[in-house]
């Protein structure tokens, strides 16, 4: 079994890292407007609570994806998790694994109409290809130069 991490882009992590900022300023609006409420009615209660919780959940969220989106290579399947998200994909269903070298992507195909994207460091797409076909030996490889895409 082995583990490729997802590469986010610095866009990416720029704009999580802002989400966790606004939910971690959220909470602590919340928390301040709990401590000053002298003549609050239940559901001014109700509504602060309930955007703490909103709050906790978001930074939550975004932790998860920040600290445990990855592949996950057996022998049998290739597991994608994005932080709580999971999805399983049977290796027998893999028919084939591209690499568009204009575009540096690496993309695998189930069949004509569905494929994913595997989002990695680029160091890692020849061990990721060989532990996929050494798992699959039935997967086609293909590298796809700038001449052949278009």
């Amino acid at each position: 079994m082995k583990d490729y991490k997802f590469k986010f882009t610095k866009i990416m992590i720029t704009l999580m890292i802002i989400a966790l900022l606004l939910s971690i300023f959220g909470f602590a609006v919340n928390i301040y407007k709990m401590i000053n409420f002298s003549d609050a009615l239940a559901f001014d209660y109700i509504t602060v609570i309930l955007m703490l919780f909103v709050t906790v959940l978001l930074a939550f969220i975004i932790i998860s994806v920040m600290l445990s989106s990855k592949y996950i290579l057996s022998k049998e399947k290739l597991v994608i998790k994005f932080g709580i998200i999971k999805s399983e994909i049977l290796l027998k269903n893999i028919a084939q694994i591209v690499l568009f070298k204009k575009t540096n992507k690496l993309v695998i195909y189930f069949d004509k109409e569905k494929y994913s994207v595997i989002v990695v460091k680029k160091d890692w797409y020849d061990d990721f290809i060989s532990t996929l076909i050494k798992y699959n030996p039935e997967i086609s490889y293909d590298s796809k130069s700038d001449d052949e895409e278009e």
